[in-house]
């Protein structure tokens, strides 16, 4: 990640990057875009874009989101019971 961040600045590349960790791709990204099921459902720098309401609306996740210097922090609320998995599952 250090060096994709070194190449983007020395070299002012954009530089499209697929991250499924949203702390990693907010700590890292400048501006993100945000997918469900193939459609941008949101898109912005980390600092707006990842709200406790945006993960709950897009994710289905319960989670405080915070930033310390720039560095996220997104912290689960609770965990989901064995039910909730098996009904997601069987909508598919």
């Amino acid at each position: 990640m250090d060096l994709l961040q070194f190449i983007n600045e020395e070299y002012q590349t954009t530089i499209i990057m697929v991250l499924h960790d949203l702390q990693q791709a907010a700590a890292y990204s400048q501006y993100m875009l945000a997918l469900k099921k193939g459609t941008i459902v949101g898109s912005g720098v980390p600092e707006k874009l990842l709200t406790n309401d945006f993960l709950h609306d897009v994710y289905e996740v319960e989670a405080q989101v915070s930033f310390k210097n720039g560095y996220p922090f997104i912290i689960p609320n609770t965990r989901r019971t064995k039910n909730v998995y098996r009904h997601k599952l069987s909508e598919n």
